[in-house]
């Protein structure tokens, strides 16, 4: 257990400035997680521009190029956006209840005219990284997938299952929280939320 206490360490910290030094298996995943926080925030996820269920479709062929059961990534339309639970399959060696790791697709409009860069491009500047959604919430959202994707690719089983939810309208109605809910509710786990 505490190997993916320190993959998901690791993965939160990919750019940050307490970053251990990276080691060779360190770099594609790294590479894999800007790539997706870039590419996430290129992709405007906000209310009104549909763009939700492109950013979910994104993910999903993440997941299922990396190997992820079709049966094990779940996308959930609501109206214009989009839910999505991804299952990380465990042994059940631990016969404990899953862990759920939540963040959101969306993000609050950006109008470019009254930001200083392209609000939807991922711009570096002395370390720091901008764009809409970078602290709210694409970062964890690129974190979470890659983490899995990493985990995924060396061969690590966890001792129960491990499950992201993704809504895709967190800042505003949350009615896609509610169907992710009740989806994992009836699909994957119907004795353990009530």
């Amino acid at each position: 257990m505490k190997k993916i206490y320190r993959q998901f360490l690791a993965a939160t910290v990919a750019f940050g400035a307490i970053a251990p030094v990276a080691t060779a298996s360190d770099v594609p995943f790294q590479a894999e997680a800007r790539e997706i926080l870039s590419d996430s925030i290129a992709i405007r996820t906000v209310m009104g521009y549909g763009n939700v269920p492109k950013f979910a479709h994104y993910l999903e062929d993440k997941f299922l190029a990396a190997g992820f059961a079709r049966e094990d990534v779940t996308l959930i339309p609501v109206g214009e956006t989009m839910a999505m639970l991804v299952r990380f399959k465990g042994d059940g060696r631990s016969g404990k209840a899953p862990i759920v790791l939540s963040a959101h697709l969306d993000v609050v409009e950006a109008i470019p005219e009254d930001w200083e860069r392209d609000p939807y491009t991922l711009i570096e500047e002395d370390g720091f990284l901008f764009g809409r959604g970078v602290s709210d919430n694409k970062f964890g959202v690129a974190m979470l997938a890659t983490t899995f994707l990493r985990l995924k690719a060396e061969g690590f089983v966890p001792s129960r299952d491990l499950v992201i939810a993704f809504s895709g309208d967190e800042e505003t109605s949350m009615a896609s929280t509610w169907c992710w809910r009740n989806v994992w509710r009836r699909k994957l786990s119907p004795n353990l939320l009530s």
